[in-house]
């Protein structure tokens, strides 16, 4: 046997990777370090493969020497560096291995094949670089089954017995204790008084109908802190920051928010990038930013919607597979329109503050350069340092950042329900209330009806209201009618106790010759309610169904707008405001507005309402308005 291991002689290479192998095994075995021991172990492990090396390698042993100069530190930092800056995890193909190389420059994590990883370690560290690394590197990154954004987490967390890499990179700025300011930097204070100056309020309504405001600026830098000091806690909110070109409103983001929370953590992206199909470096920020936004589309709308609203979401990564993830970011837009995005009358989600323009008009184009310039120089010169101390004092904890406050801005921009589908909605329902009746409708009596209607939206109405065309015979004359399908086979209906509908009976009844004919610019919908009006109640009216009722409530003074202060209401409005447009959460917001808010009006106040028109959006659907008429028509009983 040593005859046949003295024949073959290891190769000047492989001696010098056996003598690193038993220097790092017997180093390790003295200074106690497992690390140096698994890799000696492992490139014995690896060498001998080949039996023959097996029996060459045991006589070289035998006659080994330790090196007591051998460098255990350059080998445990050559393995930090490794375990520090790579990792490996699953590819699309599954059992693929992708190994990752991890940047501390403030860049995303870059995917890499084995060969990329070896130059790039060669490149670094030379000829010192260890045999170990330099031919099995691959095997020394931390394992990992999959990739999560984890905030102000390790680089490696644990979950459920399993790895992940944590794709967060930290910020380069960092708070530091000792510097605690007591007051806002002047700089800071001057930019944010250019963007939304103090008089310029946001508020929230409590349960108890109480207004909550607070300057918008001071929700604006709250909004700010919270994403820089505490990004994984959700934040549900989008800043819609409008302004003039060149008054510095994407300033806060593309220099301050961008270094504070960290480049790698910071997305500026259009509208075009976050609809793509490859969206998973979205969730690895704490910050989007949609720039120049201008797409009032509904479709984007909708889309943004889920993006902001819905807590975790499936990413897509180029090579590699499909999942879902939590969303840790928040979205801030920016834009040189008055209008950028699509805003719903009740939507919760966007922070829309006063737009912002230069102090003096076109002469303030250059004051307003003059300023940021002082501004850039004083935050590259410890200003960094002084604002990210300053975040770190302020309070964040009074602030909810699920629901947005809501701001005048706001109400300037948001799209309020078109009045058109509302009106087609009504006609359709009015139309299934009397399905059972035997009344054929033609579309230009139902267009006296509803004047402000076009013949399509006449016709949709009925098609909605599951009614059906059909030519027929009605007394000698022939009509295009509209029937309710179940009727469309019928024949004779003259003769079967059908009636025409015209506008000016109530389904085709004749009126009798003692009653007053009904102005032909009432809507059918409005007749019921203006006979009430007549006997001097207190009714609810709909602002955009009832337009002739509002005109003549207008001209003779008794209307009286029971929206909200904020939309343009009065002290009438209901304060509680509704999650969704379903039957439920409209009875909760029309009892809590019985329990928290009716009770403390005054008489005096309820005596005012007495034989009002009172306007809202909500009828015929229940409304707040319909207890306000109730408490002044009880009044007197």
């Amino acid at each position: 046997m040593a005859q046949k291991a003295s024949q073959i002689s290891l190769s000047v290479v492989q001696k010098d990777i056996l003598s690193e192998a038993l220097n790092l095994i017997y180093h390790g075995m003295e200074s106690q370090s497992k690390k140096l021991i698994r890799l000696g172990d492992n490139l014995i492990e690896h060498l001998l493969i080949d039996a023959r090396i097996t029996e060459a390698y045991q006589e070289f042993a035998q006659s080994f020497v330790p090196d007591e100069d051998f460098s255990i530190q350059e080998a445990l930092d050559q393995l930090d560096f490794i375990e520090g800056r790579f990792y490996s995890t699953t590819g699309t193909a599954g059992a693929e291995v992708m190994f990752v190389r991890r940047h501390r420059a403030q860049k995303a994590d870059e995917l890499i094949n084995r060969k990329a990883g070896a130059n790039l370690l060669e490149n670094r560290y030379g000829t010192g670089l260890l045999w170990s690394f330099r031919l099995f590197w691959h095997l020394f990154p931390p394992a990992t089954v999959s990739r999560e954004y984890v905030p102000n987490s390790e680089p490696i967390v644990q979950d459920d017995y399993a790895q992940y890499a944590n794709t967060w990179v930290p910020p380069t700025i960092k708070p530091v204790a000792e510097n605690q300011p007591t007051k806002r930097p002047d700089l800071w204070q001057q930019y944010l008084d250019r963007l939304m100056p103090k008089q310029h309020l946001c508020w929230w309504t409590d349960g108890e109908g109480k207004r909550l405001e607070v300057p918008q600026q001071d929700f604006f830098e709250a909004w700010l802190a919270q994403r820089v000091c505490y990004p994984i806690v959700p934040n549900n909110i989008s800043v819609v920051l409008r302004g003039n070109f060149g008054t510095g409103k994407g300033f806060w983001l593309d220099v301050i928010a961008k270094e504070l929370v960290g480049m790698a953590n910071y997305q500026p992206v259009t509208t075009k990038a976050w609809k793509g199909d490859f969206n998973g470096d979205l969730f690895d920020s704490v910050i989007i930013h949609l720039e120049e936004t201008n797409d009032t589309r509904a479709n984007t709308a909708d889309m943004l919607k889920m993006l902001v609203t819905q807590d975790r979401h499936r990413a897509n990564v180029k090579n590699l597979p499909q999942k879902f993830v939590q969303k840790h970011f928040a979205i801030a837009i920016s834009s040189n329109h008055f209008d950028p995005i699509k805003i719903d009358e009740h939507d919760r989600r966007y922070f829309v503050p006063v737009w912002s323009d230069h102090l003096t008009g076109s002469n303030g184009k250059n004051e307003t350069a003059a300023f940021f310039e002082e501004f850039h120089y004083w935050l590259n010169s410890g200003g960094f340092q002084e604002m990210r101390d300053w975040l770190e004092q302020v309070d964040v904890s009074s602030y909810n950042f699920r629901v947005a406050p809501d701001t005048d801005d706001k109400y300037e921009i948001c799209i309020k329900d078109d009045p058109s589908e509302s009106r087609q909605s009504q006609l359709a329902l009015w139309l299934i209330e009397r399905k059972d009746r035997k009344v054929a409708y033609t579309s230009g009596e139902l267009m006296k009806a509803n004047p402000f209607m076009t013949t399509v939206q006449i016709q949709a109405a009925l098609r909605q209201a599951g009614y059906v065309w059909i030519e027929r015979s009605f007394k000698s004359k022939k009509h295009n009618l509209w029937v309710p399908s179940k009727h469309q086979n019928a024949q004779f209906l003259d003769r079967n106790n059908w009636t025409l509908f015209q506008h000016f009976g109530s389904d085709g009844i004749e009126l009798k010759e003692d009653q007053e004919p009904l102005k032909s610019n009432l809507f059918e919908s409005e007749v019921h309610i203006k006979v009430q009006m007549d006997a001097g109640k207190t009714v609810v009216i709909n602002e955009y169904l009832h337009p002739n009722l509002k005109e003549l409530s207008l001209q003779n003074g008794t209307l009286v707008n029971i929206m909200r202060e904020t939309s343009g209401g009065t002290i009438y409005g209901n304060e509680s405001k509704s999650n969704d447009k379903s039957d439920e959460e409209r009875d909760r917001v029309c009892n809590e507005f019985e329990t928290r808010q009716l009770p403390y009006f005054t008489d005096e106040e309820i005596r005012h309402l007495k034989g009002k028109v009172l306007m809202c959006h909500c009828k015929p659907k229940r409304c707040h308005g319909d207890s306000l008429a109730k408490a002044a028509n009880d009044l007197d009983t």
